[in-house]
Parts: C-alpha cells; structure tokens; sequence
C-alpha cells in the first residue's frame, strides 16, 4: 500500500513537472519577493489578503520551487506564507517532508475563493512517510500559512481572496485583475 501511494505520488509530481503551458503569473518586480503594483509601496512585496488578514508571501511558481516549497524553514511569522501558483487547474499532493514547522494549508480556486483548508497539519518524524493532503476539489492556488492562522483569521470555505504584488494574466492578452 505505501509503494502504490508513494508510486502515486512521484508519478503525479512527474506529470506537474512535465506539463507545458504559459506561465499565469507576470512579475511586476525582482523574482520570489516581486514589486509591488501599488501606489503607496508599504509593502514592496507580493501579498495575499483574505478577509482582514494579509500575509507577505513567497512564490512557488516552477516546478522546483513548488517541490520544496517552505521545506527546511525553522520559522514561519503570522504574517508570512508561501504562494504556490499553477497554470491550470489541479488536485495537487501535498506533504510534509523536510517541514520544520506545522502548517495550514489554504486550497484557492481559479476564482480566488478558499475551496477547503487542511488545519494544523503537523511536521513529520525522519524516517516515517509523511500522509498526503489533497484540495476537496480541483484549485489553482495553494497559501501555506502558520498553522492556526487560519482559524484565527476566520479563514473558511468561500472566502475571498486577492492578491496584491502581482499581475495576474491567464494568457498574455487577457488580464483577470
């Protein structure tokens, strides 16, 4: 059973990696930490608001740097996440190896609303196959935040999300923001 499922689970990261496509995200800025699109500039950072609550946040746009994600970070602020950002959409595996901290993990459709959340998923011992975690539905976008900022945050199914820092565009000549 865990060979089929980690079988599984390289097979579908092989499959991510190898799907082509126009990348959805334009950097306004430098890479990882973009520029921000706004006027005021409080926050030279791209930035993910939900409801209240905004987190300052690193993207994870190829393959590579979705794969490693936040893996091997000792600290995670309340007002920190990492961005992971497809093409197209998918119900993407996520686990825990390398974590050092526990997360939540926000699943965001194409419509930029909180399809499901996985609360409070722990790190995972050396040695043992950490589980998977899936979105309840197909997404475009996942936010890994400190775990229990969601609940505090009053982040749940259906709510908004914008995204500040970044030029989003589906294809080069058609702009969603």
């Amino acid at each position: 059973m865990r060979l089929s499922n980690a079988l599984y689970i390289v097979c579908l990261l092989l499959t991510l990696s190898c799907s082509a496509g126009v990348s959805e995200v334009q950097p306004t800025g430098i890479p990882q930490r973009l520029a921000s699109d706004t006027t005021d500039n409080a926050s030279p950072n791209p930035r993910v608001k939900i409801g209240e609550k905004t987190f300052v946040v690193d993207l994870a746009i190829s393959p590579a740097e979705r794969a490693r994600g936040l893996m091997g970070r000792r600290e995670l602020h309340v007002d920190e996440g990492m961005l992971f950002i497809y093409s197209e959409d998918v119900t993407p595996a996520f686990w825990m190896k390398g974590m050092l901290i526990p997360l939540d993990i926000v699943w965001i459709d194409v419509k930029r609303k909180v399809v499901n959340i996985s609360e409070n998923v722990p790190t995972v011992t050396t040695g043992v196959t950490p589980p998977s975690y899936y979105p309840e539905r197909p997404i475009r976008y996942v936010l890994e935040i400190k775990s229990g900022s969601a609940s505090e945050n009053g982040i749940r199914p259906g709510s908004r999300v914008e995204f500040l820092g970044l030029q989003m565009v589906t294809h080069l000549d058609n702009r969603i923001e």
